[in-house]
């Protein structure tokens, strides 16, 4: 997936003199601070461009902690393809429509909601189908068997979303601009908070 690095800068020199576990701790706390901020930013950004709700997106974002030992904070996405369902649908006599980001609905002609078994465990996934085949029936020993043979068309993935060239950007500019001031400012407190 797409992605970026973003370091702090400035604070050897603005800390110089001081002790390094200080400066570690501070700056470990001011990374995680941003992290989280960085989370939140990225559930706004996706929300505006992609009609996913945004419990879905929550649950498929998350947060690697730095240390004072491995001052790194990673914000990252999980998860594969997703089922179309997760997204905005509305079925119509000609088929299925549906919009992944917001703005025009497309038309899937021909296309249904069902519910197939996966497993063996007889589990139902939902979702929106459409036949690859026509539909086989088969007469043996007093009864008829059915197979259907269908694919489920299916939405983008958190990664995929995440990795979108507009959330990528609005995030980059949001850290970049508030990263430093953030660490900066935890390094103090720790400071102060080591001297009571």
């Amino acid at each position: 997936m797409p992605g970026f690095d973003i370091k702090v800068s400035g604070i050897d020199q603005a800390f110089a003199g001081l002790d390094k576990r200080t400066i570690a701790r501070g700056t470990a706390r001011g990374l995680n601070k941003m992290a989280a901020q960085a989370k939140t930013h990225v559930k706004e950004a996706i929300r505006r461009e992609y009609t996913l709700k945004a419990s879905e997106i929550a649950a498929k974002i998350q947060v690697s902690r730095a240390t004072p030992s491995y001052l790194v904070a990673t914000i990252f996405a999980t998860g594969k393809r997703l089922s179309l369902l997760k997204y905005q649908v509305s079925k119509t006599l000609k088929g299925v429509t549906y919009r992944i980001k917001k703005g025009k609905r497309t038309l899937l002609r021909g296309y249904f909601e069902a519910t197939v078994q996966t497993g063996h465990a007889g589990v139902g996934h939902t979702g929106i189908f459409h036949r690859t085949k026509p539909a086989v029936s088969r007469i043996g020993k007093g009864h008829a068997a059915h197979g259907l043979h269908i694919a489920e068309f299916t939405g983008p993935s958190l990664p995929q979303l995440m990795g979108s060239h507009d959330t990528m950007a609005s995030v980059k500019v949001f850290v970049t601009a508030n990263l430093n001031a953030l660490v900066a400012h935890e390094i103090m407190f720790e400071i102060e908070r080591t001297k009571q």
